[in-house]
């Protein structure tokens, strides 16, 4: 335990050393660190177009902005499946058959691929 300890410290040790290095490059160097290189310029304006995209996407999708009927739509599928989540949760044992791992598959009288005994299938 010892051991585990001291290696602890000394890996904590190590990265707050390496962030201050990192810290005190990036002071040294921030003039040409933040200006726009020419080998970038395809990423910046990248980077711009997602950034007025994501602002528009923004004030587009308020909830105040969208029409009754999608807001209708949204609040009825989140009511449903709350719904589904109470009823699976409450009330397990009457939706699903109790089983162990190590049942037969041919046991559970269904199939995913074709039948048993030919019993119907719901595929």
């Amino acid at each position: 335990s010892v051991c585990m300890s001291l290696s602890l410290l000394i890996g904590t040790l190590q990265g707050v050393m390496a962030v201050y290095e990192v810290q005190n490059t990036l002071q040294e160097h921030i003039e040409e660190l933040s200006r726009p290189r020419r080998a970038h310029l395809e990423l910046d304006w990248e980077a711009y177009v997602q950034t007025q995209l994501s602002s528009v996407r923004a004030v587009e999708t308020e909830w105040s902005k969208l029409p009754w009927s999608i807001r209708a739509l949204l609040v009825v599928a989140v009511f449903l499946c709350m719904v589904g989540h109470v009823i699976f949760t409450f009330f397990s044992t009457e939706c699903f058959d109790s089983f162990e791992v190590s049942d037969p598959i041919s046991s559970f009288k269904i199939s995913f691929v074709g039948s048993f005994e030919g019993e119907p299938s719901f595929v």
